[in-house]
């Protein structure tokens, strides 16, 4: 598979079931529990996080794959170079709009952190590391939602502008970073855990949010939303009703 027949051919580029992490050529290489992925536009080159709390990067030039980021199996919360940055479960990527860095969420440590593409130096850029609903200075006073029973609760993101839009999970909220400003506020209140989030222009110059959660209950059971609504950035929209539901319950 090359990278532009990505979305032609389906077949296993890395990994062969088993979850372990260890680097190399692609087809001796394995990931343990794919998250976020990026494609980066220049060479298609895949940037994935594990859940063994790594970011691994598959090179098309060299056809390898190596660890830019954490260190296999060993969680922490620890900013820096490969070798040095320490992660706790990174889950949703977001390439930034220069291409320069990816946002993503490092779960465990309910952080919002960047990669840096050319030298894949991690640095957080939201969250100070505890749990909480707090607005305000990205990197002192912001805190993001967890649930008691898990370490974090950070999922999707994405960025608009100036603007990185996050999907805090277990608050209920879309929290707004203002990345010229290094301040964080609540842009969105839902009246369910969001996971996945989506932002995308289709009709005319009408724009959408589009925003998933998935709940698994006790009985066995999972339930699937999607959410979707005009996105007007003014105060009045953000009260309004979301225009859609989809739910699907089944095994």
């Amino acid at each position: 598979m090359r990278p532009g027949l990505a979305f032609i051919d389906l077949e296993t580029v890395v990994g062969d079931g088993q979850r372990i992490v260890s680097n190399g050529n692609i087809g001796s290489a394995q990931t343990d529990v794919p998250w976020g992925i990026v494609v980066l536009p220049d060479s298609g080159d895949v940037i994935w996080s594990s859940s063994l709390y790594v970011l691994q990067r598959l090179s098309w030039s060299s056809n390898t794959v190596s660890t830019i980021a954490g260190k296999n199996g060993q969680y922490g919360d620890i900013d820096g170079g490969p070798g040095v940055s320490i992660l706790n479960r990174p889950t949703d990527f977001c390439l930034s709009n220069s291409g320069e860095v990816i946002f993503f969420s490092d779960w465990g440590n309910k952080k919002v952190k960047q990669l840096s593409v050319s030298d894949h130096v991690v640095k957080t850029v939201a969250g100070n590391g505890n749990c909480g609903f707090t607005d305000g200075n990205a990197s002192t006073e912001v805190t993001f939602g967890c649930d008691p029973g898990f370490p974090g609760g950070l999922r999707g993101l994405f960025q608009l502008g100036d603007a990185l839009f996050i999907a805090d999970d277990w608050n209920k909220a879309i929290r707004r970073l203002k990345l010229s400003e290094g301040l964080v506020d609540t842009f969105l209140h839902l009246d369910f855990q969001p996971n996945s989030l989506v932002y995308a222009q289709l009709t005319g110059t009408m724009s959408y949010w589009f925003i998933t959660s998935l709940r698994v209950h006790a009985a066995g059971t999972a339930t699937c939303e999607l959410e979707w609504k005009p996105s007007t950035l003014g105060a009045h929209a953000r009260q309004m009703v979301l225009q859609q539901r989809h739910e699907k319950t089944g095994p």
